[in-house]
């Protein structure tokens, strides 16, 4: 039996949503067992600094110039965390709690300000590991159901009215199947994503503390020891699982560190 270009177009999608369905269940599965360390207070002479202080001490030091900074309240998405110029943050809140004043809290600002202020100065490698991490995936995933809806529609379209396929558009998209071309290859885009998403985040933590390591070192001593442990945790997590269903891990937030949601 010879499978046309419609049932090898619904098998691929039928391939894809499993695929989508087992990565949710890994992800899900993974996310419930991590243990979010409870961050050590000292009482250190950084315990007087704000977040916005820690960020302009870094601007300045950086000479960087052009970044405005604002502080929200409550909760920024990675991916919302810089646009048009403007970087947004708001201090670690965990258990109901301002973690800002410890190596975690550190960690998270100062990783969020790196991630920004790259964005900020065009950062070749860190807008490439933005793209891979946190726009490509779900930019691949509406794509996937933008398409499915549109094999839908051709499939019944060219059912119900097979003279359809007379004209040259519908025949040069069913004979050469064009459709299941485009399908494969945002499956294989997606897939190929999937797999390296953990070496892509790792790759962000490298640039991250090469840069942060000598400025947290030499600004804040006191938390060095704290920030190097909240290091160790970031780098255990090994995926952002911003594969297009933030929306689900957003109502089970558990902090993952500064490159997570």
């Amino acid at each position: 039996m010879i499978l046309g270009n419609s049932e090898i177009a619904f098998i691929l999608i039928g391939f894809f949503v499993v695929i989508n369905i087992i990565v949710l269940i890994f992800l899900v599965i993974s996310y419930r067992n991590i243990l979010v360390p409870i961050p050590n207070l000292n009482n250190t002479p950084s315990q007087t600094m704000t977040s916005l202080e820690v960020i302009d001490r870094y601007l300045t030091k950086k000479k960087i110039s052009g970044l405005k900074v604002v502080r929200k309240p409550h909760q920024v998405l990675i991916t919302n965390s810089y646009k048009k110029k403007t970087f947004y943050i708001n201090d670690l809140q965990l258990y109901s709690q301002s973690y800002f004043l410890s190596g975690m809290g550190l960690d998270y600002v100062l990783g969020r300000t790196f991630f920004a202020t790259q964005l900020h100065l065009k950062n070749r490698h860190v807008r490439t590991m933005n793209f891979l991490l946190y726009l490509a995936p779900p930019l691949l995933l509406f794509l996937f159901f933008i398409l499915s809806i549109l094999i839908i529609v051709f499939y019944v379209l060219t059912k119900v009215n097979p003279n359809l396929l007379d004209f040259n558009f519908f025949y040069f998209i069913e004979h050469y199947g064009i459709l299941n071309l485009i399908l494969i290859f945002i499956i294989g885009a997606y897939l190929i994503l999937l797999s390296f998403n953990g070496h892509f985040k790792q790759n962000l933590e490298n640039l991250y503390e090469t840069e942060m390591r000598p400025f947290v070192k030499k600004e804040f001593p006191e938390l060095y020891d704290d920030w190097i442990i909240a290091r160790s945790y970031s780098r255990g997590v090994q995926f952002t699982y911003l594969f297009g269903y933030n929306f689900i891990f957003k109502r089970l937030y558990k902090y993952t560190g500064p490159f997570g949601l």
